[in-house]
């Protein structure tokens, strides 16, 4: 299978970086420098050219303190980003 692994620079992903060494599917890790998960035709294009499978979402805006003052970003990391997500 072809898993993709989004937010692969926080501490879920990177755990999940470790934990895909032993297994014999195909991983796909990204960070926001390779996929702004905000974009939905970046979201498509990536699923679809590397023909995912499924897709581990590990990307979310966590700075709850800031939330607040970043609205807009947070909902669109946290749920539209989601949305396209699992759309694709």
């Amino acid at each position: 299978m072809n898993i993709w692994v989004t937010g692969a620079k926080g501490q879920l992903g990177s755990h999940m970086r470790l934990v895909s060494a032993k297994s014999s599917n195909q991983f796909f890790f990204t960070d926001i420098e390779e996929v702004d998960l905000t974009n939905e035709t970046a979201v498509w294009s990536f699923a679809r050219h590397h023909d995912v499978d499924v897709i581990v979402n590990c990307a979310a805006y966590t700075n709850v303190d800031k939330a607040e003052e970043e609205e807009p970003l947070a909902d669109k990391i946290n749920h539209v980003a989601v949305d396209y997500l699992a759309q694709a």
